[in-house]
């Protein structure tokens, strides 16, 4: 049985989100597993500049076997094209886990809508080819990062493919750079497993059925 004054400590060190962070009545959308909210530090750090990050609410109570999942692949993974894994914070009450991320201003989902829309106005704006070839390199290279890993994605789409601002005016789609763009490719828990020595475990799938783990041997 656990102290009841370790436990009085405990509580007295343990920083809570909501303590740190602003984020209510900010939420920015829904995955998989739970809810995202655009958050920002109570007390900026004046030394830094961008102090905008992204803050997921995984469903459920406690640490479920996909926010187990989830959380051990992040912490794990690090890429320049991949979101990177902040903090995590689980609070004692109501035994929430929240996962402070990387906070992306757009997606190319948004991106390739924005164009498409102008296009049928006959207001096209001109994507230079080197851009296109930009975001396409920099997309493959965090799937070939994920792959020598041994890691599907397996829900690769414009909308999870993350595209980071680097600066105040970058306000819309049009107004980005190549130097202002870097695609980020969410690694979600349902997509990938980790792989072992000498025994290398997928997660697959067929149309209409549930995903399935195999394991691959070295020599197959």
């Amino acid at each position: 049985m656990i102290d009841a004054n370790f436990k009085k400590e405990l509580k007295e060190v343990r920083e809570c989100v909501e303590n740190l962070y602003i984020y209510q009545d900010c939420k920015i959308g829904r995955g998989t597993y739970g809810h995202v909210y655009k958050a920002v530090p109570k007390y900026p750090d004046p030394t830094k500049h961008h102090q905008v990050f992204a803050l997921k609410l995984i469903d459920g109570q406690g640490f479920s076997m996909s926010a187990c999942r989830e959380i051990a692949l992040l912490r794990e993974l690090r890429h320049p094209n991949l979101i990177k894994l902040q903090r995590i914070f689980l609070s004692p009450t109501d035994r929430k886990v929240w996962l402070l991320l990387d906070f992306a201003e757009h997606d190319l989902w948004h991106i390739i809508k924005y164009h498409r829309s102008a296009k049928l106005k006959k207001q096209a704006v001109i994507v230079p080819k080197s851009m296109v070839k930009s975001l396409l390199f920099q997309i493959l290279d965090g799937i070939y990062y994920l792959h020598q890993n041994w890691i599907l994605h397996r829900d690769l789409k414009p909308a999870n493919i993350l595209v980071m601002g680097e600066g105040p005016s970058r306000a819309r789609p049009s107004e980005d750079r190549r130097h202002g763009l870097r695609p980020h490719l969410p690694q979600p828990p349902e997509a990938a497993r980790r792989t072992r020595p000498r025994r290398r475990h997928l997660l697959v799938s067929r149309p209409g059925t549930p995903p399935r783990s195999e394991a691959l041997h070295e020599g197959d």
